[in-house]
């Protein structure tokens, strides 16, 4: 559970959450823009159309919460490869 001092002094990422609910919120899109299938095409066409639509909108949205999941945990190595760096040139500078 994130308490708003973890919030405010940005020692925790939200974005983890924030990116899972909107995935979820995408998923539920999906599964009712697919039941509307049943409704404008009758049922056995709108079946075939509506496992259509789902699958693609929980596969895209699935594809697209990755991606940026993925430039969040990029940014997190550069960070932790900048404090080597970082550490590597003190201690370089102490030895000398």
């Amino acid at each position: 559970m994130l308490h708003l001092k973890e919030i405010f002094s940005f020692d925790q990422m939200i974005a983890p959450i924030v990116i899972k609910a909107i995935f979820w919120l995408a998923v539920a899109l999906s599964v009712f823009y697919g039941l509307l299938s049943f409704y404008y095409h009758g049922f056995f066409l709108g079946l075939i159309l509506a496992a259509i639509k789902i699958a693609f909108g929980v596969l895209l949205a699935r594809v697209f919460c990755e991606v940026i999941i993925i430039l969040f945990k990029m940014h997190e190595r550069l960070i932790s490869i900048d404090e080597k760096v970082e550490s590597a040139k003190t201690e370089t500078i102490i030895v000398e």
